[in-house]
């Protein structure tokens, strides 16, 4: 069953992340962002993640990792995100090229088995989701960077982020809408630190500073998750 799994994602996966360079820089226990031990500003929990990946052998479970060591080239894997409160999700990942594509916007790709961007406060979302949906790393390995956008409301600026996901890489217009849009909102990076004292069920940690929570500031909060594989 899990073959037939993989070949069913696989089709999503492979427009989407096919011919992309090896990335071969790296960060601390495989996240973005400094670690908590790296700043004094004070600083408040705003979200978690981890990844749920598909074993290569027939025989296995999914498997939930966070991404502190490097994962197989060619994996299948989603995203798991649990916020703090209420808001809406937006990711940004490499595409064909390696140019950067949108993944989840207003409107999610139906062969992605996300309905809406629509987060909740304090549950789980699975991106992409359903038992026969998948994103696969790309085969030559190398290191894979997600931009992940949180906003406490809808956004409409850059265009994009309310269009439909097509799979098709941003034109050189969108791709400097983004860049300016990342520029504006990036001015204080979140801190991220590994929890990994259960085994089993590890997770990043995504923490903001007390000045810049969504709810009180009103502004979108972004960060990365690479992911390496080898």
């Amino acid at each position: 069953m899990i073959l037939g799994v993989v070949a069913v994602g696989s089709f999503f996966a492979f427009n989407w992340l096919k011919a992309k360079p090896a990335d071969t820089s790296t960060r601390v226990n495989g996240v973005n962002g400094p670690s908590g031990t790296e700043t004094s500003v004070p600083t408040k929990q705003f979200a978690n993640y981890w990844l749920e990946v598909l074993p290569t052998s027939v025989a296995d479970q999914p498997t939930r990792v966070a991404g502190s060591v490097p994962l197989a080239s060619g994996q299948a894997f989603k995203f798991h995100f649990e916020f703090d409160e209420d808001g809406y999700l937006y990711i940004i990942g490499p595409g064909q090229g390696n140019r950067p594509t949108a993944f989840l916007t207003e409107k999610p790709a139906h062969v992605s088995g996300v309905e809406s961007n629509q987060v909740t406060n304090a549950s789980d979302f699975s991106f992409p989701s359903g038992l026969e949906h998948w994103l696969e790393l790309d085969k030559k390995p190398g290191t894979e960077t997600y931009t992940i956008i949180f906003s406490p409301k809808p956004l409409t600026e850059p265009a994009f982020f309310s269009k439909q996901v097509t799979g098709k890489p941003m034109n050189e217009a969108e791709q400097a809408e983004l860049t300016d849009f990342l520029t504006k909102n990036k001015t204080s990076e979140p801190v991220t630190e590994l929890n990994d004292k259960d085994g089993a069920a590890p997770f990043v940690i995504v923490k903001v500073r007390q000045s810049k929570e969504p709810k009180d500031s009103g502004a979108p909060v972004v960060f990365e998750v690479r992911i390496q594989h080898k």
